[in-house]
């Protein structure tokens, strides 16, 4: 047996993983599967907002790989260029995808016969995202010719002059005499924030086809008859106490250079991504998404299916009903069939199906073991495919065990069967799946104590067999294994955690524990997560196979005086493992990023049952925080405090004592925790609520530490490896100090 190591923060780094939003493409052959695998390898900081060289941080550690799917062979079509979503041409011949070329991100071609590389430098491709990411469902796409392909660059001409570059002086005004000027601001940054040029670029001559200048959207479709391509262009954002969402016009784009139809105005979706053409060309399906919430904890869902003629010349139909389930959708688009009769809509249970004129519809449901994930089906295609016999495949999780697997519904009797249902997890979204035209699956697998794989369930044998092994040099390392906990809390409710053990642990051995808090969420669900939902120096196996026991509980929050509830959240479940006797209650750490951050120190206000904390990216004065000003002169925050996670209730004048009462910065003279305080430079805000921390802390004469990191962002999961390996090896040495010696 090898002697196993710990989890080193090089290898963390190295890891490839499956980024979330990036297609997979199967060959139209079968034969090859383009992926994009990411990493932590990158050697600038994350900030949005300093980042001078304009580097997108997810292409920065980003490869395109191609898999041999009859063998599992791997190779890397754009060599050593970092590289990311590919797009095979319809013929096969031909692969794209977005390649960092110096400073600039341009279109590459590989060509699959000679295995050929072109690079056009005369591309500049569209960022969001503050400019700092490339929006993953962006692909490029061809058109049926294959000898050009549709591209989102930067726009060609500003609509507003920056002033910053004229001046050294920042000017922010507000009139409230001017009615919605606040609106009217939030809009403009939006706008700003999407905005591309969409082109037709030919690859024989390298010249663009401009076919919209300065217009803000994500994605895009190409008409199956590629006349026409479809997009959703932001119009306007709707935020109030009670939702908010963004409103789109789809726009259809002849690609003869017609003027734009606008065929349906201010749809509701989450990344305008939701939107299909029928096989004719003729229709386009979309589904609507707004998220209402009467407080934080009480929000729905709701969704809806439309179909619009894509000349304009039809009145928008509403195929659903008030008897009709949710269908609103992040990712997922409403899919045709074959022969453009019926469109199908996932569900949060089952299969939505209507017949295209409306004269009749079908909800196909699981069982109610099925919370469904996602249905297995070709990313950005407009068909569903169907699996052997009129089946859909559906990737679900069960609700009780959290246990994932795959079922299949059929959809002319509505029985479903499971193929396998496992402890593992479906990695990242619908994206992160593939069907070939004989009805192979293509999908990622991981579970606790292993990263991603990619898998694959054939017609022929039906079962689920591993393709390709993104980390395959791992077996030396002592992962943690998982395992659900529960327990009662002070309300008497029945509470879940998700508990990592070391490797080699023995029933009976007390460990040093760490909890990793966050306020609101159901941390449980992440049980079968290689990372537990976390990565960066959070990362639970860094801690798990050093011999700690790693804790996240569920800590669903009422909507109002949030600090008061946290220890009643936190301290039943330690409380419980050590009952067990799991853990030794005299070495118990804690850590929390973002809102966690504030948790953890809400949390040492109240107890000192923690014999050291790190907290990061943290809200501790909710009175300094809430007035922040952005660099483009938004108080994003304020709407966060008084209705969203601040959970305030109301304006700082309004509610006073309430933001006082839920600072932790008041009360740190209660504080008997070390602390250990992290924080990026790069966003607005963050530094400076970890130096009230430190100075208050120092002050009172606490045992403290602050680190920030020069023009590093939010999450240092982002983080440059330079970054990394510092905040990981503190915070590391941190809890071995106070909690691993005892």
């Amino acid at each position: 047996m090898p002697n196993l190591q710990p989890l080193t923060i090089d290898k963390l780094i190295t890891l490839q993983y499956i980024p979330s939003r990036v297609p997979f493409h199967l060959s139209p052959d079968g034969k090859y599967l383009a992926i994009t695998l990411e990493s932590g390898e990158r050697d600038f900081p994350s900030s949005m907002n300093t980042q001078g060289n304009s580097i997108p941080q997810n292409l920065a550690a980003s490869q395109v790989k191609i898999i041999d799917t009859t063998n599992g062979n791997v190779a890397t079509p754009f060599g050593n260029s970092k590289s990311m979503s590919p797009r095979w041409s319809d013929d096969g011949k031909l692969l794209a995808a977005y390649l960092l070329n110096g400073d600039r991100v341009s279109l590459g071609i590989w060509h699959r016969q000679n295995g050929q590389i072109q690079i056009f430098a005369n591309t500049q491709i569209s960022k969001i995202y503050g400019g700092y990411e490339i929006f993953g469902c962006a692909v490029p796409q061809w058109m049926p010719n294959n000898q050009a392909v549709v591209l989102q660059v930067q726009t060609t001409k500003n609509s507003v002059a920056d002033s910053s570059k004229i001046s050294n002086v920042s000017v922010f005004s507000f009139d409230p005499t001017i009615e919605n000027s606040e609106q009217q601001e939030a809009e403009s940054d939006l706008l700003s924030w999407l905005s591309g040029d969409l082109v037709i670029f030919d690859i024989n001559s390298g010249e663009q086809k401009l076919l919209a200048q300065n217009l803000p959207f994500r994605s895009w479709r190409i008409s199956p008859d590629g006349k026409n391509i479809a997009l959703l262009k932001a119009v306007k954002r709707e935020v109030n106490n009670t939702h908010h969402w963004t409103l789109y016009d789809l726009v259809v784009l002849p690609t003869d250079s017609s003027p734009p139809i606008t065929v349906a105005s201010n749809i509701p979706q989450t990344y305008a991504v939701s939107f299909s053409w029928s096989p004719d060309s003729q229709y386009i399906a979309y589904t609507t998404h707004k998220r209402v919430a009467l407080s934080v904890e009480e929000q729905t869902d709701e969704g809806e299916l439309f179909v619009v003629s894509a000349d304009g010349t039809n009145v928008t139909r509403k195929l659903s009903n008030t008897e009709t389930p949710n269908l609103g959708q992040n990712y997922e688009t409403p899919r045709w069939s074959q022969d453009g009769k019926e469109i199908y809509c996932l569900t949060s249970s089952g299969v939505w199906i209507t017949a295209t004129e409306g004269s009749s519809c079908r909800n196909l449901t699981v069982n109610s073991d099925m919370e469904i994930l996602y249905w297995i089906q070709r990313p950005l295609f407009n068909l569903c495919t169907l699996w052997d016999n009129n089946k859909i495949p559906l990737a679900f999780r069960n609700p009780k065990t959290l246990n994932s697997g795959l079922a299949f519904l059929n959809i002319e009797t509505g029985e479903n069967t499971i193929l396998f249902e496992d402890a593992q997890n479906f990695t990242a979204d619908v994206f992160s799946t593939e069907m070939g035209n004989n009805g192979d699956l293509y999908f990622a697998l991981e579970t606790a104590d292993t990263p991603a794989e990619i898998c694959c369930v054939t017609d022929k044998d039906k079962e689920t067999k591993q393709l390709f092994v993104p980390n395959p040099d791992l077996s030396e390392v002592a992962f943690g294994k998982s395992r659900l906990i529960s327990w009662r809390g002070y309300d008497g409710s029945e509470c879940f955690g998700a508990l990592m053990l070391p490797q080699n642990y023995v029933e009976g051995q007390k460990l040093p524990l760490i909890v990793n808090v966050y306020g609101g969420v159901n941390n449980s669900c992440f049980l079968n997560n290689f990372d537990f939902g976390w990565s960066g120096h959070l990362h639970p196996q860094l801690f798990a196979s050093r011999g700690y026991a790693y804790l996240c509980p569920d800590m669903p929050m009422l909507n109002r005086d949030p600090m008061r509830q946290l220890p009643g959240l936190v301290l039943p479940a330690i409380n419980l493992l050590v009952d067990m006797g799991i853990v030794d209650s005299e070495r118990v750490g804690v850590m929390g990023q973002s809102y966690g951050g504030y948790c953890v120190l809400g949390l040492l206000t109240q107890t000192n049952r923690f014999k050291a904390a790190v907290t990061s990216a943290g809200v501790y004065n909710m009175t300094s925080f809430y007035g922040i000003l952005m660099s483009h002169g938004k108080s994003r925050w304020i709407d966060w405090a008084e209705t969203a996670q601040g959970r305030m209730g109301g304006s700082l004048w309004e509610k006073r004592d309430t933001y006082i009462e839920n600072s932790p910065l008041f009360y740190l003279d209660r504080v008997e925790t070390p602390v250990l305080l992290i924080s990026g430079t790069g966003e607005p805000g963050e530094a400076s609520q970890a130096s009230e921390v430190f100075s208050g802390l120092r002050r009172l004469g606490k045992t403290v530490e602050m680190r920030l990191y020069d023009r590093e962002g939010h999450y240092s999961g982002g983080w440059s490896q330079k970054s990394l390996r510092d905040v990981g090896a503190r915070v590391i040495s941190w809890f071995d100090s106070y909690i691993m010696s005892g």
